[in-house]
């Protein structure tokens, strides 16, 4: 990762590198986190890494993403609430069966 190499202290301010050091990636610590995460995957299907993101950091990206909402694609179409797995074959009434609209901007 060109970016996180050439500018940790810049990384640093929104992510937590001292807990999750994804700017050493051959680092014995980098190594961990990516076994945990993949762990994570495995059993729940998402990751969760408390305290990536420093708090101060959720804000400014808030107000990045919020002045950039106008331009993004926008996107409209039917899903399960489980759209990243295999959802065929359960009955009408299952809740893996149900759709729902997406609307999103990407």
């Amino acid at each position: 990762m060109v970016y996180a190499d050439t500018h940790p202290e810049r990384l640093n301010r929104y992510v937590d590198l001292d807990r999750y050091p994804i700017h050493e990636p051959d680092s014995r610590a980098a190594r961990d986190l990516l076994e945990r995460g993949h762990a994570m995957m495995a059993r729940d299907t998402l990751c969760l890494f408390e305290g990536f993101l420093r708090p101060g950091a959720v804000t400014r990206l808030r107000e990045e993403i919020t002045a950039l909402e106008p331009s993004a694609h926008r996107v409209d179409y039917p899903c399960t609430l489980y759209g990243w797995m295999n959802n065929a074959g359960f009955a009408h009434d299952h809740p893996r069966s149900r759709l729902l609209r997406r609307h999103c901007g990407v």
